[in-house]
């Protein structure tokens, strides 16, 4: 019996022996890989979130850029249109050629730049023109930046650039 014990405590030491053996190391460089995976994970995140960073900054950028051009375009076809600075003095068939000069602008723009909706252009006798098919010309009228505009002196030539309808958008809190 004495032989038997002696036997199995030794039986036991050596397969206690041999699991450490074996689970030390694993354990080990278990640890180790998982610090290692995730250092690799951290990087890759940061990395791909740079990378997300960058490219929606080169997006707001081109965006940018065709918002101005489209300003730019605007602010020039205004300028040089008898339309919205003299339309009383025109004749009608310069008129409707005016018109169709404005509509064709606004319909290009429209296809070139999709992402810009509702351009308005308003002459001083408040005729509106718009890239947007279907707009309501009485809520476009009674919006306060419309009033504010047309409250100015008349007489002056001007032109007002407002990037979509930021100015109300602003202000839902105050209504």
């Amino acid at each position: 019996m004495l032989n038997r014990i002696f036997s199995a405590s030794i039986q036991n030491e050596i397969l206690a022996t041999i699991l450490l053996t074996a689970l030390i190391p694993s354990g080990i460089i278990g640890v180790y890989s998982n610090i290692k995976i995730n250092q690799f994970i951290d990087k890759e995140i940061e990395f791909y979130s740079s990378e997300i960073v960058k490219q929606v900054g080169r997006k707001i950028e081109y965006l940018m850029q065709s918002i101005e051009i489209t300003e730019k375009q605007l602010t020039w076809h205004i300028v040089s249109s008898d339309l919205f600075s003299q339309n009383e003095k025109l004749t009608i068939p310069a008129r409707l050629a005016a018109v169709k000069n404005t509509d064709t602008l606004l319909s290009s723009l429209q296809q070139v730049f999709p992402f810009i909706h509702s351009i308005y252009l308003i002459n001083r006798d408040m005729r509106i023109f718009s890239s947007s098919e279907n707009y309501d010309r009485e809520k476009l009228i009674n919006k306060k930046w419309i009033k504010d505009l047309w409250s100015t002196d008349r007489n002056k030539s001007f032109v007002s650039v407002l990037i979509a309808d930021y100015y109300e958008i602003s202000n839902i809190d105050n209504k």
